[in-house]
């Protein structure tokens, strides 16, 4: 049966397609969580030396493993020093002063003014307390049968019980779980001012699950879990050091289309890659999306586009902090689309390269100076035989 109007609306279809998608919104915004380096309100500038300490006596207390604090303290004390930031000082040193001053290392660790003071006296900038709150492994062992018959036939049994019995070997199944937990109270204390700088009680929980048939399985090495246990309480705190940081949202645009027909794949990709905060990777699929957007037909939809791609281009430069590439794209992005509005591109721009040019102020303030290194015999040796042939202008010709 011939219908007219059927026909109409079949053939023009195509046309309301094309008109929708050359009409439709240029991009999509897409909200990124991201964190980014911070200035401190108190930055810690003044702290150069520091010494970290642990309470054994409290530990012993609690029941704890001998030297289980110190070892922490250890994590601590590598973890700091890779950053780069502080100096960590011998502990005996501040040992030695206890004994001398008979004062109980208890005492010490009752009193954070009383620790300032012997940390200063032992010539510490600043004083990490370590207080194990828990530190403890625990093992739970379990066995069970476990027929194979029942796991491979599973809800065709009866079935099969209709035709035939089969007989199956029990099987016996030996399960063992393990799980380590440590949690520690850690403090930074300013020794000039005993005022607590840094404070975060941490906590930490590894596991381990092994199983066999017929017979014991393996045996859990606790000494690891522990070991991922200290790792985490010490990696989480020497960030909380410095540098700090705090979190921000990064705004990106996808490509151009009605309910994601005709998106451009380059733009989309980038989009995910910015999801993920690989920065250089988005940055890269964004350029590309605007040199294929400007090798197609200027029009106002290809035009929108390219603008778009210009702000996601801006937006990856000021993550990367490069600022004088941030600006030359929305320059860039002002001239080929004179009324748009990127105000909001440019105030964040411009809050990043102010807030990343505090912090790295900050952060070069607080950085040590790497230390020369040492020669080795051989060099110290070429050195010396290159002075003297040079004093008696020995010619190697």
């Amino acid at each position: 049966m011939d219908c007219p109007r059927l026909n109409t609306v079949f053939t023009s279809f195509p046309l309301l397609l094309a008109f929708f998608l050359h009409f439709a919104p240029g991009c999509t915004t897409v909200s990124v969580d991201a964190t980014f380096p911070y200035p401190e309100k108190k930055p810690l500038t003044a702290i150069k030396n520091l010494i970290v300490l642990n309470d054994p006596e409290d530990e012993e207390r609690k029941g704890f493993p001998v030297g289980c604090g110190r070892i922490l303290c250890g994590n601590i004390e590598s973890d700091i020093t890779r950053k780069g930031h502080f100096s960590i000082l011998e502990r005996e040193k501040l040992a030695r002063l206890l004994e001398e001053k008979k004062l109980a290392q208890s005492d010490l660790f009752a009193s954070d003014s009383l620790a300032a003071k012997m940390g200063c006296l032992a010539g510490a900038d600043g004083m990490i307390l370590v207080v194990l709150y828990k530190y403890g492994y625990s093992e739970q062992k379990m066995s069970s049968y476990r027929p194979v018959y029942d796991h491979v036939i599973a809800g065709f049994k009866w079935v099969v019980n209709l035709v035939a019995e089969v007989e199956h070997t029990p099987t016996m199944v030996y399960e063992r779980k393990g799980a380590a937990s440590v949690e520690g109270r850690i403090r930074l204390i300013d020794t000039s001012t005993a005022e607590i700088l840094r404070e975060a009680v941490i906590p930490s929980k590894h596991g381990d699950y092994k199983k066999k048939a017929n017979r014991e399985p393996d045996t859990i090495d606790y000494d690891a879990l522990l070991r991922q246990c200290r790792s985490d309480i010490s990696r989480i705190f020497a960030t909380t050091l410095y540098p700090s940081k705090k979190n921000e949202v990064v705004v990106v645009r996808k490509g151009g289309g009605l309910l994601g027909i005709g998106n451009h794949e380059l733009m989309d990709k980038g989009v995910e890659f910015a999801k993920e905060r690989e920065w250089e990777k988005a940055l890269e699929e964004f350029a590309k999306a605007r040199e294929s957007i400007q090798q197609g037909p200027d029009t106002a939809k290809e035009r929108k586009e390219e603008w778009c791609s210009l702000m996601n281009m801006a937006m990856m430069h000021a993550c990367l902090a490069d600022f004088d590439s941030a600006y030359k794209n929305l320059d860039e992005a002002e001239i080929l689309l004179p009324t748009a509005d990127f105000s909001d591109e440019y105030a964040w721009v411009q809050h990043r390269k102010r807030t990343h040019e505090a912090f790295q102020a900050q952060f070069n303030n607080n950085r040590i100076p790497a230390q020369p290194e040492e020669e080795d015999e051989r060099s110290l040796i070429k050195r010396f035989v290159d002075g003297i042939s040079n004093m008696l202008g020995t010619d190697d010709g």
